[in-house]
């Protein structure tokens, strides 16, 4: 059953690898936004699959397409217990500032309109982003989500690789909790391959019900 389920998973990554690569190769897409980016882990929970598409217009380089989809395929479990896919229309404020609107879809929100912030400030050796964003529609969850990333050089090709990721999502109707996490990272990178060490701390509704999943990964850029 759970290798049925990775195949599923490992299908539905290519698909949205399949889309993104066809929007890097449109002409109406700028030729210089960060790469698509594909994440897997296994670990001892199971798997985590996610793919990330940030891309400007060409003819409009303050406007871009910003998606991330991930899920997890559980050992003990039949069926995806979580999934989530956000995408959105931004439009580049000031340097390292957008905003951004468009949707938010897990399995147990369902579809909602989204509208949110994106801080960034990097350089060859660090990245660092704050994102909040919230439901636009009534009973909102309001989400903040974080990202540190360090990749210190050690030759011509490789790196050291940490990354640090944090979300807290919470009903601000009521204070109740909703989503949160931690997702930690330690390896290196050989050119556009990271690979080491993986920890996802997942915490699920207002009980704060606590699933993890320790093990390794590998990331790759397709630029």
């Amino acid at each position: 059953m759970f290798i049925r389920k990775i195949i599923i998973a490992v299908i539905a990554v290519l698909l949205s690898t399949l889309v993104g690569v066809k929007a890097q190769e449109s002409p109406v897409l700028s030729k210089g936004s960060l790469p698509l980016v594909l994440e897997s882990l296994v670990g001892n929970r199971g798997g985590f699959f996610e793919v990330v598409i940030n891309k400007k217009f060409e003819s409009v380089p303050k406007l871009g397409l910003f998606s991330v989809s991930n899920l997890v395929a559980e050992f003990d479990k039949k069926d995806f217990d979580d999934v989530m896919s956000q995408g959105y229309l931004t439009y580049n404020v000031v340097r390292g500032l957008d905003i951004m609107g468009g949707y938010f879809y897990t399995d147990v929100t369902g579809l909602r309109a989204s509208a949110a912030l994106s801080y960034t400030k990097a350089n060859a050796e660090y990245t660092f982003n704050i994102n909040p964003r919230i439901d636009l529609q009534s009973n909102p969850i309001q989400e903040t989500a974080l990202f540190v990333e360090y990749k210190p050089v050690i030759d011509t090709n490789w790196k050291y690789y940490y990354r640090l990721q944090g979300l807290y999502g919470f009903t601000p109707d009521n204070g109740d909790h909703a989503r949160s996490y931690i997702k930690l990272r330690a390896g290196v990178t050989y050119k556009e391959v990271d690979f080491g060490l993986a920890s996802n701390f997942d915490w699920y509704g207002p009980d704060k019900d606590n699933y993890n999943n320790i093990g390794v990964f590998v990331s790759a850029r397709l630029y």
